[in-house]
């Protein structure tokens, strides 16, 4: 089975003006649009497993553009939060 992305976003996870360049700050914002839409885990655990993510190795590759990700037991299948200057 192929994996689209449109199979695992929605226009409710895409954000276009995305003006926020702090790591912390994007993430919150990113994690804000996620947990509005999809009702699994609070706020304060998607944070801290992205920091802690993010403190052992960054996920940024370059040129403004970053891969953050985590695991939770608590999905069935990806989904995908898109922040675009």
């Amino acid at each position: 089975m192929t994996l689209r992305l449109i199979d695992i976003t929605d226009e409710r996870l895409v954000r276009i003006g995305f003006d926020i360049r702090q790591r912390d700050e994007v993430l919150k914002t990113l994690i804000d649009m996620l947990v509005s839409v999809n009702q699994f885990e609070t706020r304060e655990i998607l944070l801290s497993r992205f920091i802690d993510r993010e403190n052992v190795m960054s996920t940024a590759i370059g040129c403004n553009i970053a891969l953050p990700h985590v695991t939770s037991d608590m999905l069935d299948k990806p989904i995908l939060v898109i922040g675009v200057d």
